[in-house]
């Protein structure tokens, strides 16, 4: 690791280390991952980088406990999460520089990191607690199934019959399905 930087380490770095692998015990205090749209209070686990030829691969096994706001009530929670994520970096001597007119741009390409580009790992925990937070309180009484936070709607809600399956994508499911049983020829 960078001891300028604490939280980084980059592929040059990474291959000089015993096996090319850099395992990383986390057990970060409250404030040291910020984002806007939640309170980061606790995160623990591993994280293992390991360099294979021209790819870094970073595996993650996390516990994180945030607070977040209802999206129904607005009042703040907290909650534990599981994080566990594989994610490929690929090592590349050039950046990839996309013309101007393309409409996709560089961060819809790989992931790529020159050599001796610092890898930020506290940004590579805070996106991938981003994209394990729930959807919503998973504590919220208007959680249960038939109930609607609105009280005029709530009793339609209740009295809704489901949807009968769509056959076309029933078609295309026992096609899939048919695809995956041995063939008898």
């Amino acid at each position: 690791m960078n001891p300028q930087k604490p939280f980084t380490i980059s592929a040059d770095e990474l291959e000089h280390m015993r096996d090319q692998t850099f395992v990383w015990t986390i057990d970060l205090p409250p404030g040291t991952l910020k984002d806007d749209d939640m309170t980061v209070l606790e995160v623990d686990g591993n994280l293992t980088l390991r360099r294979q030829l021209n790819v870094i691969l970073c595996q993650g096994d996390l516990r994180a406990r945030v607070r977040l706001t209802s999206g129904r009530t607005l009042e703040p929670y907290e909650t534990e999460i599981t994080v566990r994520f594989e994610e490929g970096l690929e090592v590349v001597n050039y950046a990839l520089q996309l013309p101007e007119k393309l409409e996709l741009g560089m961060e819809d390409s790989v992931d790529q990191i020159l050599p001796d580009q610092p890898i930020d790992i506290i940004e590579l925990l805070r996106q991938h607690i981003i994209l394990n937070l729930p959807y919503e309180n998973p504590d919220s009484e208007n959680a249960e199934a038939g109930n609607c936070y609105n009280e005029d709607l709530s009793k339609y809600a209740s009295n809704r019959t489901p949807d009968p399956e769509d056959s076309p994508w029933s078609a295309i499911r026992k096609t899939v399905e048919s695809w995956e049983q041995p063939s008898e020829n």
